[in-house]
């Protein structure tokens, strides 16, 4: 991994994803001070305002995100809702959006990069084509907890192709 993406405890970067302690070490914000600056807000408006722990206050370990009594949720989470209506027309605001994301594709490349990607659009890509060919992708853990209800209620799950 590359360097300037972590550091441990002292300070010295991480380079070896297998040496990254989640107890101790500290995964650095992307895009320097500006990316310090969106994650510090998203930690304020997601752990701080809406009272979970957060910072140094958080633990690690499995099962950290329940509390004792497994009903209640020890993450924050906080969602905005913006009308771009009150800014705009609607059809305008579609319209810039469409400009925004033709100078976002149309961005230089790497090599070997096939194309630019906004987020979603391989999601989207995938499922139209996984529709197009009539089939689904079912994790092997969620597969195998169908499998399980299906004995125990004693419903057949349909035939794999």
């Amino acid at each position: 991994m590359d360097a300037g993406l972590a550091i441990q405890a002292d300070g010295r970067d991480i380079t070896d994803p297998g040496d990254f302690d989640l107890a101790t070490s500290l995964g650095l914000p992307v895009a320097g001070p500006k990316g310090y600056g969106i994650m510090m807000m998203v930690d304020v408006l997601a752990d701080v305002l809406t009272g979970p722990r957060f910072a140094t206050d958080l633990d690690y370990g499995p099962r950290v995100a329940l509390s004792p009594d497994l009903n209640t949720s020890r993450s924050g989470q906080f969602m905005c809702v913006i009308d771009p209506e009150q800014f705009m027309p609607r059809e305008e605001f579609l319209a810039r959006m469409d400009k925004q994301i033709e100078k976002i594709k149309c961005g230089k490349r790497m090599p070997g990069v096939q194309g630019i990607f906004i987020p979603g659009e391989r999601g989207l890509h995938r499922k139209a084509s996984l529709l197009a060919g009539g089939t689904l992708d079912v994790a092997g853990s969620v597969w195998g907890r169908l499998e399980s209800l299906s004995e125990e209620k004693r419903i057949p799950l349909p035939e794999l192709v």
